[in-house]
């Protein structure tokens, strides 16, 4: 968790500004822009390379490999070709990840790779875990901080009043934030081993069983919130988009930082209009998020 501290996170605004504002920079007043692919991708992917050091002349391969092992991973593909694609992109990264790491040990940089070895850096079980935990992170940071922009400003497509209460009051953008994570989340599951014997709903789960705690639903809970399927931009409070306690989501603070500065970047656009239609192909049990969404943004 010492690489996603609150300070560690606001240090790397300024990549992620840079990050939104190369995305946005080729669009004009009255042009259509694909969230999904000419946005939100390229935020997600840049961010990740800055703030993980990740050569910047192999992004492209790891697009690639990520959309690789996300796609079996998420929707539990059985057929041989995808699986095996996802098996060899998912060795390349992890090797290209080793190799940084080795790297960082000898030469510490200001990056989040440096920040996780921290004073432990010659010792190989820390070696080890840091090199896992960059591969959990950025394999799973990448579609999923992509997503959530996306789910974001569809959500505010689909409900035009709190879009223009949002515009109306600027303030408002730090609560419409963890509102938008709670009503639109991109991360639908997660999973849990149980540590212990326990019933739930009358529904008996023994030690060391799997289970798939669905945050999406928790996130509509009424005993937790009030008239939980509107969406109410001021609601305030936090969602279990990240779950809680000590497994709570590492990169919630970088994902938080993401969606502020993308929507900062699109409300200077006083209109937004939802061109053609949109589905969630290449949606699963546990990721969502349209596969494109085209927008105009007017004058």
């Amino acid at each position: 968790m010492r690489g996603f501290s609150a300070a560690a996170i606001e240090r790397v605004r300024g990549e992620v500004r840079a990050s939104v504002e190369h995305a946005i920079a080729g669009v004009t007043v009255g042009g259509e822009l694909d969230v999904v692919w000419q946005f939100a991708d390229p935020i997600a992917l840049e961010v990740l390379c800055a703030i993980f050091g990740l050569p910047g002349d192999q992004r492209s391969d790891f697009r690639r490999w990520t959309t690789d092992i996300m796609q079996v991973a998420g929707a539990g593909a059985t057929d041989e070709d995808p699986a095996l694609r996802a098996k060899e992109s998912s060795a390349r990264l992890f090797g290209l990840l080793a190799a940084i790491v080795q790297e960082r040990r000898v030469r510490p940089g200001d990056d989040m790779i440096s920040r996780f070895l921290g004073d432990d850096r010659d010792d190989p079980a820390v070696i080890e875990e840091v090199t896992i935990q960059c591969f959990q992170m950025v394999g799973a940071g990448y579609v999923t901080s992509r997503n959530q922009i996306a789910c974001a400003v569809l959500a505010l497509l689909e409900h035009p009043d709190q879009l223009a209460r949002l515009r109306a009051d600027p303030a408002l953008l730090t609560p419409a934030i963890e509102e938008l994570l709670r009503f639109a989340p991109s991360v639908l599951t997660t999973n849990r081993l149980a540590a212990e014997d326990l019933e739930i709903g009358g529904q008996q789960i023994r030690k060391g069983q799997l289970v798939f705690p669905i945050l999406a639903s928790a996130n509509r809970d009424p005993a937790a919130y009030a008239d939980p399927d509107r969406l109410d931009l001021a609601r305030g409070g936090r969602p279990m988009t990240f779950s809680v306690g000590p497994h709570y989501c590492p990169g919630g603070p970088l994902a938080r930082l993401e969606l502020e500065e993308a929507l900062q970047a699109l409300l200077r656009f006083p209109e937004w209009q939802l061109v053609g239609g949109f589905d969630y192909r290449g949606a699963s049990l546990q990721d969502r998020g349209p596969s494109q969404l085209r927008v105009r943004l007017g004058a």
